[in-house]
């Protein structure tokens, strides 16, 4: 293949062998790829979370000469702010990656001049993700976990001779 000249950045010259044009629609097709990936997840991630729900059987003690009462309780993503935020921010990225495919989709063909807003965009996009899927994630382990400040207090079935499991350090002064 013959190297032509061709116009470069800032008014400079670059030498290209012609074949541009296969690696920028070779990368347009992966790119479109990787935009229905990002949209099929990022629905299936907004619907999972909105949908599910978990019922566990609580007992709890009345009176101590009565037997445990065993009451049902659901926990459901609209009842934590931290699983709403994480279900609206990849409600977001889903409108965001269909509209986005659309536009890669559309002007394939045409100008290049629409990939930095894009770009931007995504990286707008991926911090709000990181950001939702951080906040859900922290509230799922503090949900899992006896933090220090939970440690102390007592549940309804506990008896007022037990001592927490957790305790502060003392200190030695």
């Amino acid at each position: 293949m013959e190297s032509t000249v061709k116009p470069g950045v800032n008014g400079g010259l670059r030498h290209g062998t012609g074949d541009e044009g296969r690696t920028q629609a070779g990368a347009g097709l992966s790119a479109g790829i990787l935009r229905l990936l990002v949209v099929a997840m990022t629905l299936v991630a907004a619907l999972v979370m909105a949908t599910a729900s978990e019922t566990q059987t609580v007992s709890i003690e009345v009176a101590p000469t009565l037997p445990p009462l065993p009451v049902p309780v659901t926990a459901k993503a609209a009842y934590s702010s931290a699983f709403i935020y994480f279900i609206v921010a990849n409600a977001i990225a889903f409108a965001y990656s269909a509209c986005s495919l659309a536009v890669v989709v559309i002007k394939r063909g045409s100008a290049r001049g629409s990939i930095l807003p894009i770009s931007i965009l995504d990286a707008v996009v991926v911090g709000l993700l990181f950001s939702g899927n951080g906040a859900a994630a922290a509230f799922g382990v503090l949900g899992s976990t006896e933090t220090p400040m939970s440690a102390g207090r007592r549940s309804a079935t506990s008896s007022a001779d037990s001592a927490p499991r957790h305790r502060f350090p003392s200190s030695s002064r």
